[in-house]
């Protein structure tokens, strides 16, 4: 049998047929597990983001600013290290939840109907 939930093997759809409720659900179980991670990530991005904001302001001239300023605070946060490496998690997240969701869809949706959000 195949390890995709979308990819059958023809010549032996009684077994694929049963097989299926399972891959689905182990598919599922994935899928849930990227949401969680996606917003697990996004949550690490928000505290990333205050705690390089309150840094900031504590040493602005560690970071470069002589005055602080909405503008400028949120410039020096926006380039940190720790910022763009919490975001790129968000991204990377959002990607894998995105490739399991069309996995997902792929699997429940009905044959000869248009696919993608409804």
């Amino acid at each position: 049998m195949t390890e995709s939930i979308i990819d059958i093997d023809p010549n032996r759809l009684d077994a694929e047929w049963v097989e299926q409720p399972k891959r689905y659900l182990e598919w599922a179980d994935k899928l849930a597990d990227a949401r969680r991670d996606h917003e697990e990530a996004k949550s690490q991005l928000e505290l990333t983001e205050a705690e390089v904001a309150d840094a900031v302001r504590r040493m602005p001239t560690e970071f470069g600013i002589e005055k602080v300023t909405v503008d400028a605070v949120r410039a020096a946060v926006v380039q940190s290290d720790r910022y763009r490496r919490a975001t790129d998690e968000v991204n990377r997240t959002r990607y894998e939840s995105e490739k399991r969701a069309a996995v997902v869809e792929d699997a429940t949706a009905e044959p000869g109907k248009p696919r993608g959000k409804k």
